[in-house]
């Protein structure tokens, strides 16, 4: 006999031998799981006995399924028959995926499977398809396992326990795709009828980032050369400018270019220093993208005093101790005339 509901199928083997008990009968589920059909458990009756004939009828539906069993013994009632009901379950089926990464870096997605029935659950298997812009690192399970062929990962997970059992399937992956693509995650159960599935989407970002800003140097009075610099990041962007001295460098002596709001934007930053103030000021360009991601750079701009005048002043006191000089060397001389005059 056999039973096809969605992507699992039941056989029915009543000729089936357990244990010593010949002709105890059997059954098997086989689920599909994308690259074709594999066994996922056995079947057998808890209370089974020799003769039963288990397996001998099937049917299925979803994750439920019936087993009959014609010639079971039921109390002294010889070949009476039994049906037995497998899979009494309320599946839950969840993703967990992060809304953003960074390209070339490697995310994890989680799909979680619970049991809320109240009845211990048939053989189950996800399926997690690796998605467009991502290449497969690795996955793994909490119990039993998983493997993959041709870019679809299928987690076998076995039976989950009645009454809140779980097992989640976990797929690694590295983002290959560019900057601004959203990257499409999806997690299915084979076993169950409608195909019982979750989506998300990640969206591949580039981390924000301030480049080209240099250190500056003038005299009081100079004019400050504008500083050019790149702004990269994903979507829709905001740059601020900060000044870490006012008093040198007021926000209102800082003035941004427009156009700096978008992924590879060359901007420019005027600085207008206060005038006649000298000092130095770190002036720092931060930009931040809609996912709360931020980048900055800094430079230091310095503003020096004048140095003293070579010409005027120094030059003129100068020529004025030279002059007393000589005037006292004369005197000097004729000091010493007069002297010897007498003398003689």
């Amino acid at each position: 006999s056999v039973a096809l509901s969605g992507m699992t199928a039941i056989m029915g083997a009543p000729d089936h031998k357990v244990g010593s008990n010949a002709d105890q009968g059997a059954a098997y589920v086989y689920a599909d799981t994308g690259s074709g059909w594999s066994q996922t458990t056995e079947l057998t009756a808890s209370d089974g006995a020799a003769n039963d004939m288990f397996g001998s009828s099937v049917a299925l539906s979803g994750a439920i399924a019936l087993m009959g069993a014609p010639l079971r013994t039921v109390g002294g009632n010889t070949d009476q028959g039994a049906a037995y009901i497998f899979g009494n379950t309320d599946l839950n089926l969840t993703l967990n995926t992060p809304s953003t990464v960074s390209h070339g870096v490697d995310y994890t997605g989680q799909a979680i499977l619970t049991n809320n029935g109240n009845s211990a659950s048939p053989a189950l298997s996800v399926i997690l398809p690796v998605p467009g812009g991502t290449s497969y690192v690795t996955s793994s399970a909490t119990q039993g396992s998983c493997n993959q062929v041709s870019g679809t990962v299928t987690c076998n997970l076995g039976s989950l326990a009645a009454n809140g059992g779980s097992a989640s399937s976990s797929i690694t992956l590295e983002v290959t795709a560019p900057g601004g693509t959203v990257l499409s995650n999806h997690a299915g159960l084979a076993l169950s009828t409608p195909v019982l599935s979750q989506g998300s989407t990640t969206t591949v970002t580039v981390p924000p980032a301030v480049t080209g800003l240099v250190n500056a140097s003038v005299t009081v009075g100079q004019s400050v050369p504008a500083e050019s610099f790149t702004i990269v990041g994903t979507g829709a962007l905001t740059v601020s400018v900060a000044s870490s001295n006012p008093t040198l460098v007021p926000h209102t002596g800082l003035d941004l270019s427009s156009g700096c709001d978008t992924n590879g934007a060359s901007c420019t930053l005027a600085i207008i220093p206060v005038p006649g103030e000298v000092g130095t000021a770190t002036v720092t360009v931060a930009v931040q993208d809609g996912y709360g991601q931020k980048g900055s750079e800094s430079f230091v701009l310095t503003v020096k005093a004048k140095p003293p005048s070579s010409g005027g002043g120094s030059g003129g006191v100068g020529f004025l101790m030279l002059a007393w000089l000589g005037v006292a060397v004369v005197l000097r001389r004729r000091m010493r005339a007069g002297g010897d005059l007498q003398q003689g």
